[in-house]
């Protein structure tokens, strides 16, 4: 039933960076991209966490992708794509958290732990 595996991977295609500097990033990204487009997700029992249950924001894969989600929904609702965008580039930084949200990657990390 998990046919949406291969939803996050052709995300990886997509994505084609320059370097996978920050893989964290890379694979929230995938697995926020399966989450909105995938197809099967439910049928396979594959979800993002509905709320934080642990983790940190470079863990990467769904802890990352529930938390980019939180940001999309509560802050900037172009948010993935404008990190898309900035690892396309090699501009990436946690900057950018502040610089298109203005709020930092922990203040929105504490904002998306306790909401």
């Amino acid at each position: 039933e998990d046919i949406d595996c291969m939803t996050h991977e052709l995300i990886h295609a997509a994505q084609h960076y320059p370097t996978y500097k920050h893989s964290w990033l890379v694979e929230g990204i995938a697995d926020y991209g399966r989450c909105v487009f995938g197809i099967n997700n439910e049928a396979c029992n594959w979800s993002l966490p509905a709320k934080y249950n642990g983790g940190e924001i470079k863990s990467g894969y769904r802890i990352t992708a529930a938390f980019l989600k939180f940001v999309e929904e509560n802050y900037r609702k172009d948010f993935v794509d404008v990190c898309h965008k900035a690892l396309r580039e090699e501009t990436f930084t946690m900057d950018l958290f502040k610089e298109a949200t203005g709020l930092t990657a922990d203040e929105l990390w504490e904002a998306y732990k306790n909401a």
